[in-house]
């Protein structure tokens, strides 16, 4: 599968922080280039269904893996 974006960056905060940020997916937009909207179907654990709108297109993922501040998304 293609990968719609992918981004690395160090951020200077604790890392409780930075994770309540990234699971708080109303505030993509204000962070992640190119994002209008991510929506979940369910807490943040494996198996829940996101749907990202970007760039006038919506995209379906999957988070596969989620714990102890790190998430992993297909």
């Amino acid at each position: 599968m293609a990968r719609a974006f992918e981004r690395e960056v160090v951020i200077g905060r604790p890392v409780a922080e930075v994770w309540s940020t990234l699971v708080d997916w109303s505030t993509a937009p204000r962070w992640m280039s190119g994002i209008e909207r991510i929506a979940a179907n369910g807490p943040v654990a494996p198996g829940t269904q996101l749907t990202f709108s970007a760039r006038g297109r919506v995209r379906p993922a999957e988070i596969l893996e989620a714990g102890d501040g790190r998430l992993v998304v297909r």
